[in-house]
């Protein structure tokens, strides 16, 4: 398997050719305008429209079978999404306004698949200069158009995960591939940041990759064999960073901010990661309520589910401060997993995807390669399908991580293949 540094597929000699630099520029301004948003049904990115008039113009032109073939089966598992939230919300009696909301959430993340795939041709240069131009718009997004999230933690949520995806994407770059440590050193500088500045999954997920690449050097395990200690390490990783933070917000060396969120998150009973993502509670029980059909797009929680959680919560001893949910969610079903959320909105085939995205992640760690960019967007892609909502970033960096993942070619399709 070639390296990604190098050129991905093996059969993808596109590496040795002559850089395009009016295509890199295009792409990069293209990316860039990720942070721009216009609300209009709901918000979207001005790239989703972008990434719309590539996917039309390719149609137009008939060139997007052989992409059709390279993303199967994504792209039949968003069709039948998409048929599934029609037919879900048509008897769930959703409104008009949150019916085309999730109709186009399911579209844009299906024509947003399309559009990077078209743009970068699954050439690894083209990827590393689309999400150079996404994790630097997200920079300018900062400052250009922040949210309150953003205003309030700077480095949780406004700055710290672009400023991360734009190192690890630079020193991917093969200028840099003759420092030697360098990877390792950013990647352990960028994890002592994050934790001292609350931001613990950010923390984690530029920690985990420091692991992955001293477990390259040091076996020649590959294909499927690679998997199962790849899942141990993250497991062993987890629990120790787990047991190392709780510690140390617990006495106050992370800070008196650290020191009472954790408290907070632990006092109420329950797991810290249940009760740091309490939505999870509130979209498993509503999930059981219609496991099939679900609740519809933006599903509503109507009151008699709201007693089943409350008496649910009750009994399991946990309590929970429900203003912050309400303040945030309103009448709808909280909800923080992408798993969870595509369930309960789209019914039990539109959790097909996100089950399908978790497992091309897992997938992807048979692959032995070099570079911390594939590793952080991996494994923290595979945290997101559990514990992160679905919102309009996440339309664009999901795309282009499947992308980055399927340009390293075969592997990823046979189990026959050889990694290295």
């Amino acid at each position: 398997m070639e390296n990604f540094r190098r050129g991905g597929d093996s059969n993808d000699l596109s590496y040795l050719q002559k850089p395009n630099t009016k295509r890199f520029v295009f792409i990069f301004i293209m990316m860039f305008f990720s942070f721009y948003s216009v609300n209009f049904f709901g918000r979207f990115l001005l790239v989703e429209l972008l990434l719309f008039i590539v996917f039309l113009f390719h149609s137009v032109e008939g060139k997007i079978a052989p992409t059709t073939k390279r993303l199967k089966p994504l792209v039949g598992l968003l069709m039948l999404a998409l048929i599934g939230q029609i037919f879900v919300d048509m008897i769930s009696g959703t409104l008009p306004i949150s019916m085309l909301k999730g109709f186009s959430l399911i579209l844009f993340t299906l024509t947003n698949l399309y559009g990077v795939s078209l743009l970068t041709k699954f050439r690894p240069m083209e990827i590393r200069v689309a999400l150079l131009g996404y994790s630097l718009g997200g920079l300018a997004g900062f400052f250009l158009q922040p949210t309150t999230y953003a205003r309030s933690e700077i480095w949780k949520f406004g700055i710290g995960y672009p400023v991360t995806l734009t190192i690890l994407v630079l020193i991917s770059l093969p200028l840099f591939g003759r420092f030697r440590f360098l990877p390792l050193v950013s990647l352990a500088l960028l994890s002592a940041v994050s934790l001292t500045l609350g931001a613990r999954s950010l923390a984690l997920f530029t920690l985990l990759p420091l692991f992955f690449l001293k477990y390259n050097k040091s076996t020649r395990i590959v294909n499927n064999a690679r998997i199962f200690p790849a899942l141990l390490i993250i497991s062993i990783v987890i629990f120790a960073f787990s047991s190392v933070y709780s510690n140390l917000a617990e006495n106050g060396s992370l800070g008196v901010k650290a020191q009472s969120k954790y408290l907070a998150q632990t006092s109420s009973g329950g797991n810290i990661i249940i009760n740091s993502r309490s939505e999870l509670i509130f979209a498993a029980r509503g999930i059981a309520d219609s496991p099939i059909l679900g609740h519809g797009s933006y599903a509503e929680m109507s009151p008699e589910l709201r007693i089943k959680i409350l008496n649910f919560l009750e009994k399991a001893g946990i309590h929970y401060d429900m203003a912050p949910l309400n303040r945030i969610y309103g009448d709808r079903i909280p909800v923080h997993s992408m798993l969870l959320q595509w369930w309960l909105w789209f019914g039990a085939v539109g959790m097909l995807f996100p089950l399908r995205l978790g497992f091309l992640y897992i997938k992807s760690l048979r692959i032995r390669n070099r570079e911390p960019v594939f590793y952080y967007l991996a494994l923290s892609g595979m945290w997101n399908v559990l514990f992160s909502p679905y919102g309009e970033t996440y339309r664009i960096l999901i795309p282009l991580t499947i992308v980055m993942l399927l340009s390293l070619g075969k592997s990823l399709h046979s189990d026959s293949s050889s990694d290295d």
